[in-house]
């Protein structure tokens, strides 16, 4: 049975001092490998976007919002901040983008052929049994594509929502911003327009049943509303969100980020060092 001995502060920083030749060794063979490791990697640029939702005079929908709740079924107004960020965070809206735009030779270059339009599984895929024969590209793949390289933050108290993404060159990685934007207000718009003509069915088949003329006046006037909605949504510039900054080629990379890699690298191995010289001094005292 051995006791433990206790280091006292002035101990460790002898133990530090006799070590320091060791302990600075292996921290700058540890960041010089990461130094090496990040000049290995690809490197990525961040282009982003930021977007406001749409707001609209909502008085003349206040003055109908009773005959609505009495009727139900009728959605109102548009899309709020977090709807907004729904849609551009959703999967169907990456699915959509790739679909129509066949970014797969912009997003990975490396594995995607664009003579067979097949792509090689990466090596995590590989890793979890699956095949290493290349095949299509799914809907699947995309969404991992958006999860690695896509960012939507969003700042409640500007109102703002930030759309970046990570490609290989500058122009790929704005244009692709681009892209998600474009796709984000065609969904909204046609979400919107469906919405709209629903609602005046709806509506329509109400004011055929309705026999008291207070209420088939309110029918009216939330009828004109839906009218007014449909055909301001057909405006495809000035609907469903605001350009306050577009998306522009990137002049610097993004990542990675070498000096903070190499510098985090270098700390972590030194602590280790330190540690192991700790626990060999602790070892030693308490078996003498």
């Amino acid at each position: 049975m051995h006791e433990d001995v206790p280091i006292s502060l002035g101990e460790c920083g002898r133990i530090f001092w006799r070590s320091k030749w060791g302990i600075g060794l292996f921290s700058i063979g540890c960041g010089a490998a990461a130094l090496l490791v990040t000049f290995l990697m690809p490197a990525y640029f961040r282009a982003s976007a930021v977007i406001r939702p749409e707001t609209t005079d909502t008085s003349k929908v206040s003055g109908v919002l009773g005959s609505l709740a009495s009727l139900g079924g009728v959605s109102l107004g548009p899309s709020k901040i977090e709807d907004l960020e729904v849609v551009l965070k959703s999967r169907n809206l990456t699915i959509r983008v790739f679909d129509n735009h066949e970014l797969w030779a912009a997003v990975y270059p490396d594995r995607y052929d664009p003579a067979t339009k097949r792509i090689r599984p990466g090596i995590l895929e590989r890793l979890r049994g699956g095949t290493s024969d290349p095949r299509p590209p799914g809907k699947w793949d995309s969404v991992e594509a958006a999860k690695d390289h896509l960012a939507v933050t969003t700042d409640r108290r500007t109102g703002t929502i930030t759309v970046s993404f990570d490609a290989r060159t500058p122009e790929t990685a704005a244009r692709i911003v681009d892209l998600y934007l474009d796709e984000g207000k065609s969904r909204l718009q046609e979400e919107a327009l469906k919405r709209a003509r629903q609602n005046k069915t709806f509506l329509f088949d109400q004011l055929q049943n309705m026999v008291d003329p207070i209420v088939r006046d309110r029918i009216y006037t939330t009828y004109g509303v839906e009218v007014e909605k449909e055909m301001l949504a057909r405006n495809r510039e000035q609907f469903g969100f605001i350009l306050v900054d577009a998306p522009i080629p990137p002049i610097r990379r993004h990542s990675p980020k070498r000096l903070l890699t190499t510098l985090l690298a270098a700390l972590t191995a030194a602590f280790l060092a330190y540690s192991y010289f700790l626990l060999r001094r602790s070892s030693a005292g308490s078996g003498a």
